[in-house]
């Protein structure tokens, strides 16, 4: 995800280990999201619903 230049990465709660195996400077560049399930990857993922009328 680094080398393809994304700087935020969701990621299933159970692999929060994981990051330990990721080099600081990685993780210093990048905002990881831990999630435990597919709502809160909504959350993260989708942007908010506009509210504005579109013409």
């Amino acid at each position: 995800a680094h080398a393809a230049g994304l700087t935020d990465v969701i990621l299933p709660e159970r692999n929060r280990g994981d990051l330990d195996d990721v080099p600081q400077d990685v993780r210093d560049a990048m905002t990881f999201h831990p999630v435990m399930s597919i709502d809160e990857v909504l959350e993260i993922a989708l942007e908010p619903a506009r509210t504005e009328a579109v013409a």
